[in-house]
């Protein structure tokens, strides 16, 4: 390093990060000209996505007295995407949807 400030060491003890941590910025600041984290990429993509929302609507309209699993198999008939049934279940929730029927 070529300023004040002191070595990489002492500048890792100073901020309590590691020694590494200093070198990828350093090696962020040469390439990018900024020490900016790079945006978030992502996450895993849900196996019932947008476009077949329309199909788990209709799948529920037409029999909302089916269990989770009878849910899930006849979402695969239809789509050929299996699904988990908490899966299932994640995405009815947050599609306000209800169904009717308890297995106990």
């Amino acid at each position: 390093c070529t300023n004040k400030e002191g070595s990489l060491r002492q500048i890792a003890k100073r901020f309590k990060v590691s020694l590494t941590f200093i070198w990828m910025l350093i090696k962020r600041f040469t390439a990018t000209g900024s020490v900016e984290p790079k945006p978030h990429g992502g996450g895993k993509q849900p196996k019932i996505g947008h476009e077949h929302e329309g199909t788990l609507k209709s799948v529920v309209e037409e029999a909302s007295d089916m269990t989770l699993a009878e849910l899930c198999d006849e979402f695969e008939s239809r789509t050929e995407i299996k699904v988990s049934r908490s899966a299932m279940c994640n995405k009815l929730k947050r599609l306000k949807l209800t169904v009717k029927k308890k297995t106990f």
